[in-house]
């Protein structure tokens, strides 16, 4: 496969993927991973192994941060395997979010910065992902006003 070949599977299951987070739609979300994925979130310090348990954490995930819409501003690649994307995350905060000690805003409207590198198996599905963002850039715009 070529370089520009390889570049258009991978953005294909971006795009894919993100089109599925926005829909809540698990299956098709689910299915740009290999089984045996691993996926790192940074800020919250979670590694997440199998397609399973990514499945079943995000599944919680969605029941407070709805994605309303992923724009990927930035997409590049390596000729080994790897590539990364930069993307502005709009959600909406459904319901209040465990693990968080303060009161959030539900319904409100938030854009997390992300940036996250990847590597693909041949058939452009996605082996590891580490996500990169900003705790506090989320937090400070969800947290309802102390009483």
């Amino acid at each position: 496969m070529t370089p520009e070949q390889t570049r258009a599977l991978h953005a294909e299951t971006f795009h894919t993927w993100a089109a599925a987070l926005e829909a809540d739609d698990m299956p098709t979300y689910l299915d740009c991973f290999t089984e045996d994925t691993e996926f790192e979130d940074i800020p919250l310090q979670l590694t997440l192994r199998g397609r399973d348990e990514l499945g079943r954490v995000v599944s919680d995930g969605i029941k407070w941060l709805g994605h309303e819409r992923i724009d990927i501003d930035l997409h590049l690649e390596d000729s080994g395997g790897h590539a990364a994307v930069m993307m502005r995350v709009h959600m909406r905060i459904r319901d209040q979010i465990p693990g968080i000690p303060d009161r959030v805003n539900v319904g409100s409207l938030c854009t997390v910065h992300t940036a996250s590198v990847f590597r693909f198996d041949q058939d452009g599905r996605i082996t590891w992902e580490r996500c990169h963002w900003d705790l506090s850039e989320l937090l400070r715009q969800i947290r309802a006003p102390q009483a």
